[in-house]
């Protein structure tokens, strides 16, 4: 009788311990189920598709390249429209060797808010011959009305201040606002035309590059 009672208590001891390794590897096997909260990786895409996050939509486009740029913060400013050519003080003035490349856009903001936001460019570069790397140098937005508006009080008549960072007023109807954007390149960059060029935007820890060629 104890025999049969001391085989029935080790019977039972085993299959409590299977049990419960089962139940660790269920536990196991959730935890690998679990989504990850990394951001993505790296996004290739072609001009005319846009990059959108939760709050925002940014839209660029290649303009090509120039000798030189206006400088003035005006509505023509990083465009071909220069008012005063040559003038040896313009950073966009290319140098015998370089040139402009520039570029324009859009950001929006598209997100459900009740207050401000602020979209945040982390990197800009260029990226030519898959290797030489040419940090864009120049980014701008165009100022809404009640901001240009200020400026006209004092006397600057801006249309577009420097900034990566472009702020949206959570009340505002104003949802939209040109972005301009330009750095001095080597000739190469343009006249290559067999080399790969690409530019890559960082976003909210992401990469989102642009194929130029």
């Amino acid at each position: 009788m104890k025999k049969l009672l001391a085989l029935t208590l080790g019977l039972l001891l085993l299959f409590s311990a299977a049990c419960g390794n089962s139940g660790a590897a269920n536990d196991a096997s959730d935890a690998s189920n679990v989504e990850s909260t990394e951001p993505a990786g790296p996004v290739t895409l072609k001009f005319g598709e846009s990059v959108k996050t939760e709050m925002f939509e940014f839209k660029p486009e290649f303009k090509g390249f120039a000798k030189e740029l206006e400088n003035a913060m005006d509505e023509n400013y990083l465009t071909t429209k220069v008012k005063y050519p040559n003038l040896p003080d313009n950073p966009f003035l290319a140098g015998s060797s370089e040139t402009m490349i520039y570029f324009s856009g859009t950001v929006s903001l598209i997100g459900d808010t009740k207050e401000d936001q602020m979209f945040e460019l982390e990197g800009c570069e260029i990226n030519f011959d898959d290797g030489y790397k040419f940090d864009v140098r120049a980014f701008a937005y165009g100022l809404n009305k009640s901001e240009k508006e200020e400026e006209e009080r004092m006397s600057s008549m801006a249309a577009f201040k420097d900034s990566r960072n472009i702020p949206f007023k959570a009340l505002s109807t104003e949802k939209t606002r040109t972005v301009r954007f330009a750095t001095p390149v080597p000739k190469q960059l343009q006249t290559d035309t067999g080399k790969s060029l690409t530019i890559t935007f960082k976003i909210e820890g992401v990469d989102y590059t642009y194929v130029i060629r």
